[in-house]
């Protein structure tokens, strides 16, 4: 999907928000890639107010095995993980996030409204209170497979 600037202005993106839009995109851009920016340069409250003023699509961010992020992760539409999914900041999905086995995000998980959170969909019934596991600062609201376990930031951060 593109953005363009009518777009953000129609929807009253703010005029730092427009002016940052421009710089980096100019007068329009694709919406996965403007949130890998935002991701990248730490607007959480930017990426917050685009997810809500756009709203979620129907394309999927694929990650394939494990994979583990620097900072944030900001995707439009779903996030679907086959392994084990680590980010060292927070993950916001437009969708659902699914995920192959455990989830842990240094601050918070969010799905989209409406939407779930899939922990542990490849591993063994017998293992799954062990690996499907969704750690974070605070407990996602929408955990529909998985266990919930709070981050101890002093010590799993180090």
């Amino acid at each position: 999907m593109q953005l363009t600037n009518d777009f953000l202005i129609a929807e009253r993106a703010c005029s730092d928000g427009l002016a940052w839009f421009t710089e980096h995109f100019g007068d329009a851009a694709d919406y996965q890639a403007v949130l890998d920016r935002l991701a990248q340069e730490n607007k959480c409250d930017w990426a917050d107010w685009l997810l809500n003023a756009v709203g979620p699509i129907d394309a999927a961010m694929e990650l394939t095995g494990e994979a583990a992020i620097t900072g944030h992760l900001f995707v439009a539409g779903t996030l679907k993980c086959s392994a084990s999914l680590s980010v060292s900041l927070s993950i916001k999905a437009g969708r659902g996030i699914e995920a192959g086995w455990g989830i842990k995000a240094g601050e918070g998980i969010e799905a989209g409204e409406d939407f779930g959170i899939y922990c542990g969909l490849r591993i063994k019934i017998s293992t799954h209170a062990t690996y499907a596991v969704v750690t974070a600062k605070t407990e996602p609201r929408n955990i529909l497979t998985g266990t919930y376990r709070s981050i101890n930031i002093d010590t799993d951060q180090k």
